[in-house]
Parts: C-alpha cells; sequence; structure tokens
C-alpha cells in the first residue's frame, strides 16, 4: 500500500498533472481509500492472510490500465473534455452514461469498439458517477475518432472524385473533337486529289482561251497601229478610180457624150 502512493506521488511531481491524470489519481485513491476502510473477509484469519496482496495487485493492475487509457487519451481529447464542461455544469443530466454513451449499433466495428466496452466492464460499479461518465465520454470519443477521421477523408475523396471526374469528361470531349477531325482529314485525301485535277483541267481549257484572245488581241493592235496607213492607201484608191472615171468620159465621141 506505502509503495503505491509513493509511486503516485513520484508521477505526480515529474510533471504537470492533466485533467485526465487528475481524474485517474482522483479515482486510485477513492479506490485505495475504500479498499483500506472496507473490511476484507481475511482480516481476521490468519491461515488466509497471506492471500491478502491478491487485492492490492488487482487494484495495481486496474490503476495501470487506467493510466495507459487516460495518457493516451488525455492529449487529443483534453480540449474535448474541457469544452463539454459548461455543457455539464448548464445540463447535468446529459452527463449520465446512458446519455452520453450509446452502446455499439450493428455498423459499428467490433474491434474498433473492444476496448471502449473493456474500460466500461473494468470501471463499472466502482467509480462515482461523474467520474465513471466523464472516463466513458473520453473512450467513447477515442473509440470512435478514427470514424470521424474516415468519414472525413470519405468526404474529401468523394470531392476530389467528382473533380477528377469532371476534368476526365471534358478531356474525353476534347479528345473525341480531335479524334473526329483526324479521320476527316484521314478521308479527305481522295477528295482533294479530285479538287486539284479539276482545277488542273479548268486551268487549262483557260490557257488555251487566253491563247485565243493574246491573239485576237495582237491582230487588234497590229489593225489599230496600221489603221493611217490603210485609210490613206484606200483614199488614194478611190481617187486614182475617179480620175480615171473621169478620163473615160472625155475620150468619149460627142454623139456618144452626155449631154451638157
Amino acid at each position: 500500500m506505502v509503495t503505491t502512493k509513493k509511486t503516485i506521488g513520484k508521477k505526480t511531481d515529474q510533471k504537470k498533472p492533466s485533467l485526465a491524470q487528475t481524474t485517474n489519481s482522483h479515482v486510485a485513491t477513492q479506490v485505495l481509500s475504500s479498499s483500506v476502510q472496507s473490511p476484507t473477509p481475511t482480516q481476521g484469519d490468519p491461515e488466509t492472510a497471506e492471500k491478502s496482496p491478491a487485492v492490492p495487485m488487482k487494484l495495481l493492475a486496474m490503476n495501470s490500465s487506467l493510466d495507459n487509457l487516460t495518457e493516451s487519451a488525455s492529449a487529443e481529447l483534453q480540449p474535448s473534455v474541457i469544452s463539454n464542461q459548461p455543457f455539464a455544469q448548464d445540463h447535468p443530466r446529459d452527463i449520465t452514461p446512458s446519455a452520453r454513451f450509446d452502446p455499439p449499433s450493428e455498423n459499428d466495428d467490433p474491434q474498433a469498439d473492444e476496448g471502449i466496452r473493456r474500460t466500461v466492464n473494468l470501471l463499472k460499479g466502482q467509480l462515482p458517477a461523474d467520474v465513471e461518465s466523464a472516463i466513458i465520454l473520453v473512450a467513447f470519443i477515442e473509440g470512435h475518432q478514427c470514424k470521424a477521421f474516415d468519414a472525413q477523408q470519405r468526404l474529401a475523396d468523394r470531392a476530389l472524385q467528382a473533380q477528377l471526374s469532371q476534368h476526365k469528361e471534358a478531356n474525353q470531349s476534347k479528345a473525341n473533337d480531335i479524334k473526329i477531325k483526324v479521320e476527316l482529314l484521314r478521308n479527305s485525301r481522295p477528295i482533294i486529289i479530285k479538287e486539284i485535277d479539276r482545277l488542273k483541267t479548268q486551268r487549262e481549257k483557260l490557257l488555251k482561251e487566253l491563247d485565243v484572245i493574246n491573239t485576237t488581241l495582237a491582230m487588234e493592235e497590229n489593225k489599230l497601229e496600221n489603221l493611217p496607213a490603210t485609210i490613206n492607201v484606200a483614199v488614194n484608191d478611190h481617187v486614182a478610180r475617179v480620175h480615171a472615171v473621169y478620163t473615160l468620159l472625155d475620150k468619149l465621141p460627142c454623139s456618144l457624150g452626155p449631154k451638157r
């Protein structure tokens, strides 16, 4: 008994007690005091007095299990317990184990709730109601913390999956458009060749027409250039013919000549 109290005193001196460790020390002190004050059936029997150290060893095992539970939960769950204290002061009825601790449902993981059930069975009926409800609340939150993290991760994964799905649909639509264009380009080779042949034929036809037009144009330009000389030749020819007519008229006899 003295060894247990010294061990608790050393733990208190080594570091500043947190809320969970203060609860653990209070629970251990009450359990030890109740074990000292309550008479045991082996106190008056000298034959069974040698078996009495089994009770302190059981209490030490309970204390060690409680230390492990509270030390593991105090670092992460102390803010949540402190934040629930004003609510507990305003609503003392809501702190009862029945209101704060729901039994595991069929959808819960048995392995995740095994530690909670073991803790509840270990502390059931051995602690005051307020201490028991606080420890059960810490154990309940600790047991369901992984589920909350998993749910949060699933929500993030769903949001990422929706975003990736949108990007996938957009890229797939662009890929389909590009594929259609590629197919059109692959199938357009015969059409392009046919159009080239048509344009070549039309070019040859137009070149022939152009040659005819160029020849005609050259002739018309030549006529225009020789037009003055042609006019002079025609005028001279006309004058010569008129002069020849008058000459023939003068050579006719008077009886045959025209009347003047």
